[in-house]
């Protein structure tokens, strides 16, 4: 049995009994009347209801993901930064024809407004690989690894190399463009090169920025006692980084968030000055941004 067959099997056989569970626990709320005490025990295995639903719509989406091989990544530019974004993103559909030959994959971009998501399909058994590349991809792109770090061929290295010239190029001729449109924006373009580095640092960091925050949480959760409540929330905050899609996530996340913070302030604390530095270090980007608007809605 391989993990999706298990994540499915497991999967199965927790529905069924939410499912179950859910409906008579709304059924009994429905009943009770109006001041009865009984009603709040009724509304806390709800919520916990709830919260199990959502881990299983994660699940779900994962798993239909990973059986039909697809990857998605988010950035948010800004609109000076979007065309430049646009076309670093696109090669790397490019990078996976070189890198794989004998494997079918297919890179698309999809936009709206200035938000730009990268959706990589292929064979469900090469999504672990292509996620591995696009996560080196993103490395290179900001400059953390060399263009031989994830191409052998040396005519394709030079290939990428020349890719983040134009690119740097483009990003000077939109940057003048801006610049004769609107000449109150002169003074936020001095330094042409610190813009170059920081968009494409940005869309390498922007790239990796998910694991890098299931990298924390998942530090968290070997710091803490296994079994745990602040474990269980931890694990349940790592499952929606993971998995989860980010606008249907929300409302599980800051539940789980909310969870967090009653059981162990300092460990909640924890992971807000981890997000805070997190968007320090690349401003702006989709799972940092998400995150902060969460902890910003919840009660002070």
């Amino acid at each position: 049995m391989d993990f999706e067959e298990l994540e499915q099997m497991v999967l199965h056989g927790m529905r069924n009994p939410i499912v179950t569970i859910g409906g008579f626990s709304r059924r009994l709320l429905r009943a009770l009347p109006e001041g009865d005490p009984r009603k709040k025990f009724a509304e806390i295995v709800i919520k916990e209801i709830e919260r199990l639903e959502g881990i299983c719509f994660v699940l779900n989406d994962d798993i239909h993901n990973a059986r039909d091989g697809i990857i998605t990544r988010s950035i948010e530019f800004a609109p000076e930064h979007k065309q430049v974004g646009v076309s670093i993103l696109s090669y790397f559909g490019q990078v996976l024809q070189q890198k794989y030959p004998n494997i079918e994959a297919r890179v698309k971009i999809e936009q709206k407004g200035n938000l730009v998501t990268l959706i990589v399909n292929t064979a469900a058994g090469e999504v672990s690989r292509m996620e591995e590349s696009l996560d080196l991809f993103g490395k290179v792109v900001c400059g953390k690894e060399p263009p031989s770090a994830l191409l052998s061929d040396s005519n394709h290295v030079q290939e990428l190399k020349t890719k983040l010239e134009i690119a740097a190029l483009e990003l000077r001729l939109t940057k003048e463009h801006y610049i004769e449109r609107d000449k109150t924006q002169e003074d936020r373009i001095k330094h042409m090169e610190s813009e170059i580095n920081f968009i494409r640092e940005y869309i390498g960091t922007s790239l990796m920025q998910r694991d890098r925050v299931y990298d924390f949480v998942d530090s968290l959760i070997e710091r803490s006692i296994n079994g745990s409540d602040v474990s269980n929330t931890l694990k349940t905050i790592a499952g929606i980084l993971v998995h989860g899609n980010l606008e249907q996530s929300e409302t599980y996340m800051k539940d789980a968030l909310t969870e967090l913070k009653v059981f162990d302030k300092g460990v909640f604390q924890q992971f807000i000055d981890f997000v805070l530095n997190m968007m320090a270090n690349a401003s702006g980007n989709v799972i940092g941004a998400w995150l902060l608007r969460i902890i910003d809605s919840m009660p002070k």
